[in-house]
């Protein structure tokens, strides 16, 4: 696992210097299953739909979820981010009755099956 540094409070000394003394040191326990999936660009606005209205509220619902984004591209490539506070509640998700409802949905809409990968969270930030 990879370690993340959070700044509680910060106080400059005399030679302009942020002291050490003032971090706090937080691991980052997160995981992120990331899916690739291309789509006739034509079917991307049906989608998206399906994925605000069904999968998020969804998804936002589950133990240990963290985040999730769907990125498109004109080409109707199409990327889905789930962020999760461990693998195995990442790797559960699409094992869920209710997900592969949704799956099923967008299955037509789709060119093929998508691919997937996880990833541990090493570093992030939000705005």
């Amino acid at each position: 696992m990879g370690q993340w540094w959070e700044v509680e409070s910060v106080n400059e000394s005399n030679s302009g210097l942020f002291s050490t003394d003032e971090l706090i040191e937080k691991e980052v326990c997160m995981f992120c299953l990331a899916s690739r999936y291309q789509a006739p660009p034509k079917n991307l606005d049906r989608v998206a739909q399906i994925f605000k209205e069904q999968a998020v509220p969804l998804v936002s619902r589950q133990a240990g979820f963290k985040g999730v984004y769907l990125m498109t591209k004109p080409s109707g490539e199409f990327m889905v981010l789930n962020i999760w506070d461990t693998e195995e509640q990442a790797n559960a998700w699409p094992q869920n009755s209710k997900h592969q409802e949704v799956a099923a949905q967008l299955k037509p809409l789709l060119s093929g099956a998508p691919v997937r990968d996880g990833y541990e969270v090493q570093a992030h930030a939000v705005a």
